[in-house]
């Protein structure tokens, strides 16, 4: 009896994992993608990298740029800051040398400022390459 009720467990284990692999294979592609980009990134010489994002993101942004600073040993420049808070000045340190990355918001709201902030940036073209990261876009 044990070993046929340990069957069956095993069977929708098995199952469970095989629901679930088509969504794990994706998540395995776009690490695969976003090696290739930071090696691409990595070596365009940059000598700044700015970090942007609100609300829960705003954490990512900190840790980014302090990863940044911590694997370069201080030779790139980072800075964070929230999508509202690039605009009231430090938007201005941004130049053809900086990494611009903005993790976009899913939240509408928020949303609309980082799109809105995207925008600025672009048809300012005060940075090379813009990098989002939202798997809303």
């Amino acid at each position: 009896m044990h070993d046929c009720v340990a069957r069956i467990a095993r069977r929708e284990q098995h199952r469970q994992l095989r629901a679930q692999l088509p969504r794990l294979l994706g998540k395995l592609a776009c690490l695969s993608v976003g090696a290739s980009l930071a090696q691409q990134l990595a070596k365009q010489g940059y000598r700044r990298a700015c970090f942007v994002g609100s609300g829960a993101l705003a954490g990512t942004t900190r840790e980014s740029a302090l990863k940044i600073l911590e694997l370069t040993a201080g030779n790139i420049q980072t800075m964070n800051e929230t999508t509202l808070g690039l605009r009231h000045g430090p938007m201005s340190s941004l130049n053809t040398e900086t990494l611009f990355v903005s993790f976009v918001s899913r939240d509408g709201r928020r949303r609309r400022y980082d799109l809105d902030l995207l925008n600025e940036i672009r048809a300012k073209s005060v940075v090379r390459t813009i990098v989002l990261s939202s798997n809303m876009l």
